[in-house]
């Protein structure tokens, strides 16, 4: 089917005012819905209630009868937005949220699914301005976009179309989403009971530690170093026992570093200091590397006492056991750089096994870890495979692709084959 298309100004309108009587209401308090607060168009958090005084300038508003979409990076590459029907009343949102209230003969949940279309997406991401992680979507040129403009009756079968069938595809993520979570309880707790089976925490011996190394920052591009190149690592390195070797800014100069600083395969690298808690204490050995790569400020590489196994002690900093431990022991508060002392590290406690016992360990931890990693990359792919076929399917409905009131096989199922093929 094709549809007339028309500027998207002409089906809503941009920011609409905020209404007289709202204006008047200085004594009376409205929900003010944070950019955390909003999802990629389903269900929202729980806003701040705050008086009106402090809500007519500087947020955006929107009432039930408007759509919301994130037009700051990376939140509109990740579809936040929002329904209105969802809202009980007059509302205030972050002023990184666009309003379009659609017009007397446009239905609401039609632009909703217009705005999460590749036909709106993929023009609204050339359209950003801006500098670096504060690019914003153009909205005069999202005035003038062209988009189709079927009679208001069509709009609203798309609707009840893509209402059915992405709702079942949701099910499915989150269905996905709960598997992948229950894999990592269970193999969490089985590397826990591999690591800490049949020993006494209290009786763990403390020094562990030989020595601690540690790097510095010095200037260096937001460009990863590649092949050959030299790096020096970010915060991010060390990610649930993971060493991505990606994360690194390139370096100029391969002779601002000593050669100590440099890493080699088989280090136990940590994280000293991160605006990340989670990453602040984490642990990875670092595999074997085609580039350059040096310790930053905020790494230690620890060398370990003779009679401890790398490896194992790897897998002992990733328990929660460990992370219990410690956590307390970082300093710094919300919101700034955490950071973890060496004094506090070398108080980590590492269960007392022979050499042979820990290396046995690892290596059945090691291969437990394969299986999850394996397990978790399939839920992954289908994860994406879910939300390619989502995106797909709006956009075909929205443009006349597809037949809405024609039988045809559930978008689930669909996926589902795919996915079987896929693997």
């Amino acid at each position: 089917m094709n549809y007339p298309l028309v500027r998207l100004r002409y089906l809503a309108e941009f920011n609409p005012p905020i209404p007289a009587d709202v204006r008047a209401d200085s004594t009376g308090d409205y929900p003010l819905y944070s950019m955390d607060t909003i999802s990629e168009f389903s269900v929202l958090g729980t806003p701040e209630i705050r008086p009106q005084s402090t809500l007519a300038t500087g947020y955006s508003y929107l009432e039930p009868q408007d759509v919301g979409y994130a037009k700051v990076t990376p939140c509109f590459e990740n579809g936040k937005g929002l329904l209105g029907a969802s809202l009980s009343g007059p509302t205030f949102a972050t002023t990184e949220l666009t309003v379009l209230r659609p017009g007397p003969h446009v239905d609401q949940r039609f632009i909703g699914y217009l705005v999460q279309s590749s036909l709106f997406r993929e023009p609204a991401i050339a359209s950003m301005t801006g500098a670096g992680g504060l690019k914003r979507v153009s909205e005069p040129t999202m005035k003038d976009v062209l988009v189709p403009a079927p009679a208001r009756w069509e709009q609203s079968r798309i609707a009840d179309f893509l209402d059915r069938e992405t709702a079942e595809i949701d099910a499915f993520v989150a269905e996905r989403g709960a598997l992948a979570l229950l894999a990592q309880e269970r193999f969490d707790a089985a590397r826990t009971e591999l690591v800490w089976g049949g020993v006494n925490a209290r009786a763990s011996l403390r020094r562990y530690i030989h020595s601690v190394e540690q790097g510095h920052s010095p200037e260096a591009d937001s460009t990863p170093a590649g092949p050959g190149e030299t790096g020096v690592l970010k915060a991010g390195c060390t990610n649930h026992g993971v060493f991505d070797i990606k994360a690194n800014k390139r370096v100029l100069e391969e002779s601002e570093f000593s050669p100590q600083e440099f890493v080699r395969t088989g280090d136990l690298i940590v994280t000293r200091a991160s605006g990340s808690l989670r990453h602040v204490g984490s642990a990875a050995l670092v595999p074997d590397l085609d580039r350059h790569l040096a310790m930053s400020d905020k790494h230690y590489r620890l060398n370990l006492t003779s009679g401890y196994d790398k490896r194992f002690v790897s897998f002992v900093m990733q328990t929660r056991l460990w992370r219990a431990a410690i956590e307390p022991m970082i300093s710094g508060a919300q919101g700034l750089a955490r950071n973890i002392s060496i004094a506090a590290l070398k108080g980590g406690q590492v269960p007392v096994l022979d050499l042979g016992e820990q290396q046995q360990r690892a290596e059945r931890i090691s291969l437990l870890s394969s299986e999850h990693e394996a397990l978790q990359a399939d839920l992954s792919q289908a994860l994406a495979l879910a939300q390619e076929r989502r995106a797909a399917l709006i956009s075909a409905a929205v443009t006349g692709q597809i037949d809405v009131t024609g039988r045809r096989k559930p978008a689930v199922e669909q996926l589902q084959d795919e996915i079987e093929e896929a693997r």
